[in-house]
């Protein structure tokens, strides 16, 4: 699996994970592909993603007794089935205390805005279930445009918007072939086909105006059109110094670029200046990577942080007077 695809079904593993934990004696990967609705090649691929997964233990060590295991011989029968042998998160806690709820649902809606229409609805409903609420109707502040944009790529029809890109001195209207949406640095980007410059190309949704869903048919393209990776160019990055835990680095390892990831210290710690667009960007990954993803500098742009997820816990009913 790609870095983007492991990204857009982190819902997908999570809810196969809670199946097979539900059949103890196993299912067939054919009748699993179809409750999925995945093809069995599909299946098996997602299947030895979990299987390589590393949960760390608190020292960072990886601990072969927390990771995913699968009866190797049922995989491999003629008639393969699939059995969950080993499940690293069955004593997961069962509730969340304020500052983590917080940081579970900041989490949730980072993943939500790049999902489809589909992984948005569970999105809200499990959002909905940590409220407490009784509902599960998306709130009201979500982003219409997303929404549309979502809209047009799951009917499979074109986009009319007008774009400013960074260096236009005035939007220009384009026709897209809308592919998938993808979140980097606290940025939404839209993968399309552009039948203006007749290329594909990323469009960031905070520079699309006036966004119409057309009823003409986007063309076919590929599955490698439409995954292909985000490539992000652009001025006045911030650069934050921070700590980042084993634990962490697969989530953060895309903002390290083309540059190695440096090695543990001694402490346990991974320490590295990284640049951002904003220091939002650098509040979701503390919030998403609570213990494991650290801001220590500069001041300023730490206090920003800090402030940032206050805000969060406060609006989660936390007073926010333990985030330093």
């Amino acid at each position: 699996m790609t870095a983007a695809a492991k990204a857009t079904d982190v819902l997908l593993i999570s809810s196969l994970v809670d199946w097979l934990r539900k059949h103890p004696y196993g299912v067939d990967l054919g009748e699993l592909a179809a409750t999925f609705s995945q093809t069995p090649a599909g299946m098996r691929a997602v299947i030895d993603y979990v299987w390589s997964l590393e949960l760390y233990d608190s020292d960072g060590q990886v601990d072969p007794s927390r990771m995913f295991d699968f009866d190797a011989d049922g995989l491999e029968a003629d008639e393969p089935w699939v059995k969950l042998t080993n499940v690293p998160v069955e004593g997961a806690p069962k509730s969340f205390d304020a500052d983590e709820l917080a940081l579970v649902l900041t989490g949730l809606d980072v993943l939500r805005e790049s999902a489809t229409s589909s992984e948005a609805s569970r999105i809200d409903e499990l959002q909905a279930k940590l409220r407490g609420a009784t509902t599960t109707e998306a709130p009201a502040n979500r982003d219409p445009q997303l929404e549309l944009i979502r809209q047009a790529i799951d009917s499979g029809r074109q986009l009319r918007l007008r774009y400013s890109g960074e260096a236009s001195s005035a939007p220009e209207e384009r026709t897209v072939d809308p592919l998938r949406l993808e979140s980097r640095s606290g940025l939404i980007y839209l993968n399309a086909y552009c039948h203006l410059r007749q290329a594909l190309r990323w469009f960031r949704s905070d520079r699309i105006f006036d966004l119409e869903v057309l009823d003409t048919a986007a063309a076919p393209h590929t599955p490698a059109q439409r995954n292909r990776a985000l490539e992000v160019t652009g001025k006045s990055l911030l650069t934050v110094s921070v700590a980042i835990r084993a634990g962490a680095v697969a989530a953060i390892r895309p903002y390290f670029g083309t540059a190695k990831v440096p090695e543990i210290g001694s402490d346990g710690w991974i320490r590295a200046d990284l640049r951002f667009r904003s220091p939002e960007v650098a509040a979701r990954l503390a919030a998403e990577h609570a213990g494991g993803f650290v801001v220590t500098g500069p001041p300023e742009v730490r206090e920003l942080v800090a402030e940032w997820l206050r805000g969060a816990l406060i609006a989660a009913g936390d007073q926010g007077d333990n985030v330093s």
